[in-house]
């Protein structure tokens, strides 16, 4: 039992026709897109549904479909919130710059040679990165044409995280390092490098046993959450590279999940889990504050907290569904509700 705010669905979004494995909310929480199997990304617009004394009330409904030739398994909002980009699975090398407000597709680009497995805006003037399973990672002006290439280990790049002062990127890479220079990777593990982005400097972060999946930087850029495919989640210090925390209870083998900060403070960690269930624990005391059971059948791929709220966060999963989850007062709340 635990006391205070949890959360509860406020919200499903039904309009997919297939696993939905991506979710992200504009940075004013105006809009939200999600990117599924079904080769199409969706914008969901927040519009006023109920005017109450004590809470606003909001429906989200689905305002653009964006087709794509493959599945849809990155997104990434400008921070002036024009721009979406998008990269589909299937297609590899692939990957789409959409103007969100007619959807007109400015331009695709097939730079990489694999699948693209990271798109994000590093600068507000639209200067963002992509990486993908090609070992390489690229900067690319506000216009989508190539600024910088990096090739900096010899790791195939399956995710990448970016501090929100847009001078760090943190890479997660399969299989081990370079065979020279500084960096060395030890046989059976997995490395997390750091590049800055002002001096294209590369350093080995940490090197962790098992298949590292997705991570993601805490708003203060001093922490990395790590999802890896020992059933667990790890909290990294981004100066040590030394692990703070550890976050167990889900189920993540086999599957890509990505987790997030939430609340206050990033007083949260929030997960998918390949049993159909989102975990929420205290970022840190690692306790497990609740177990939320409102998806259906197959992995929740994607949390994403809303950046222009401290009570609300999105979920997606292989049921092809979204939802939108809110904080709410409960005096008493049973894990697993």
């Amino acid at each position: 039992m635990v006391e205070g705010a949890m959360f509860a669905v406020s919200q499903t979004l039904t309009k997919h026709v297939d696993e939905v494995w991506v979710i992200k909310f504009k940075y004013d929480g105006s809009a939200l897109a999600s990117g599924s199997k079904d080769k199409a990304a969706i914008i969901w617009k927040k519009r006023l549904k109920e005017l109450h004394p004590s809470k606003q009330s909001y429906n989200w409904t689905p305002e653009l479909i964006l087709d794509h030739p493959g599945a849809v398994s990155c997104l990434s909002w400008s921070l002036d919130s024009s721009i979406l980009l998008t990269s589909s699975a299937s297609h590899p090398g692939s990957h789409h710059i959409d103007r969100v407000q007619s959807g007109k597709l400015l331009r695709t680009h097939n730079e990489h040679h694999e699948t693209v497995t990271g798109l994000e805006f590093i600068t507000r003037d639209n200067v963002f990165v992509s990486a993908a399973l090609d070992r390489r990672i690229i900067i690319w002006d506000s216009d989508g044409n190539v600024r910088v290439v990096l090739d900096p280990l010899n790791l195939r790049i399956i995710g990448i995280a970016v501090s929100t002062q847009f001078s760090l990127i943190i890479t997660l890479g399969l299989g081990t390092g370079p065979e020279s220079k500084e960096v060395q990777g030890k046989a059976g593990f997995n490395t997390l490098m750091r590049i800055n982005i002002d001096t294209k400097q590369t350093s080995l972060l940490s090197e962790l046993e098992g298949d590292l999946v997705s991570a993601e930087m805490s708003k203060d850029s001093k922490y990395v959450l790590v999802n890896r495919g020992k059933n667990d989640i790890l909290l990294l210090d981004l100066k040590t590279g030394q692990t703070v925390n550890t976050y167990r209870g889900l189920t993540q083998t086999r599957h890509v999940i990505r987790s997030c900060f939430g609340g206050l403070h990033d007083s949260f960690v929030i997960s998918g889990s390949e049993d159909g269930k989102v975990y929420v624990w205290d970022r840190v005391t690692a306790e497990l504050r609740q177990v939320l059971l409102r998806h259906g059948e197959g992995t929740v791929n994607s949390v994403v907290w809303n950046p222009a709220s401290t009570e609300m966060f999105a979920s997606c999963s292989d049921d092809g569904s979204g939802k939108v989850w809110e904080m709410s007062i409960a005096r008493s709340v049973s894990v697993g509700s």
